[in-house]
């Protein structure tokens, strides 16, 4: 060692720092559209935030599967998009967010997919169908044995003379 330097455990002055992990605390998880509007062929975005000591690791899951549906590391909070959403979309989702220092799970959310509109117009166009062509053969049939019961042709003449 030269003279004029000091081991590091003997600097004066000098601070170690050592950050602080705050733990992981008000998990949210939020879904868009609002949960009333969520339609068979939309977008849904499931958003889960939390505060404290950034990076988390974020875990979507939708009950009834161990394993996660995303995963991803960001700051204090993230979202994961689902496209076309489906029927099979419908059900209760939760997020979990995990730092060094603690994990925490949102309160579930539960999704329920509606029906496309187009879907229900086709329905009740096909309803509405089927009723006309019932009402039709209805009417049809009455008609035709209304005519045999009211209808009698004339009497034949023998030609008389012949």
């Amino acid at each position: 060692m030269r003279g004029t330097e000091q081991p590091q455990s003997r600097r004066v002055g000098q601070q170690k720092t050592t950050p602080v992990i705050v733990p992981l605390s008000n998990p949210g998880l939020i879904v868009t559209p609002d949960l009333s509007g969520v339609t068979e062929g939309d977008e849904m975005y499931l958003i889960c935030g939390v505060e404290g000591s950034p990076p988390v690791t974020f875990k979507w899951y939708q009950s009834g599967n161990v394993q996660p549906l995303f995963t991803t590391s960001t700051q204090s909070s993230a979202s994961q998009q689902i496209k076309g959403v489906g029927n099979e979309h419908s059900g209760t989702y939760y997020c979990k967010a995990i730092n060094y220092a603690s994990m925490v799970q949102s309160q579930p959310v539960t999704v329920d997919v509606k029906m496309a509109t187009w879907k229900k117009c086709l329905i009740v166009a096909c309803c509405l169908l089927v009723v006309a062509v019932l009402v039709l053969a209805c009417v049809l049939l009455y008609n035709s044995k209304r005519g045999r019961e009211t209808y009698s042709p004339p009497a034949t003449q023998a030609f008389a003379g012949v």
